[in-house]
């Protein structure tokens, strides 16, 4: 449940594109579509953040 307003996406310190963010409002199914920033270091962990006025959360990302 991401919300409909669409937010900000980070991996590390670095902001990704967003190309998309969806949700169905009856589900609550969401999909977030944003492109991996460069420079990232592969096989590094970073936190992947997702943030938008419903609120925020944070995964584990690892650079491939």
């Amino acid at each position: 449940f991401f919300g409909t307003q669409r937010g900000k996406v980070t991996i590390g310190v670095k902001a990704c594109n967003v190309k998309s963010w969806k949700m169905d409002t009856t589900t609550g199914t969401s999909t977030i579509q944003a492109v991996v920033p460069k420079g990232l270091q592969k096989g590094m962990t970073y936190d992947l953040k997702v943030i938008n006025a419903v609120g925020s959360d944070a995964e584990i990302f690892t650079a491939s």
